[in-house]
């Protein structure tokens, strides 16, 4: 689906966005993935398998509780502000 191999940078916030789509681990290259203020309440586990992703930046969204735990293993392998 997402054709930018080379992107590094990606900022959403504050576009009211409810969803990540799995497709996300098709941008092999990011590194900081920005979704402040929206309205994400559930990530996809794809997140995990993107290596080069050091920065997660989540804050102001109505994540459900579950997902707390995806986001603790995630932090094990790099940096994720929250």
């Amino acid at each position: 689906m997402y054709k930018l191999p080379l992107l590094e940078i990606l900022d959403i916030s504050r576009n009211k966005v409810r969803k990540i789509s799995k497709e996300i681990k098709s941008l092999a290259s990011l590194r900081v993935f920005s979704i402040v203020h929206n309205r994400v309440d559930d990530l996809p586990p794809e997140l995990c398998e993107m290596t080069k992703l050091q920065i997660l930046k989540i804050a102001e969204n109505p994540l459900r509780f579950k997902l707390k735990k995806v986001v603790e293993a995630r932090k094990q392998k790099s940096h994720i502000q929250k």
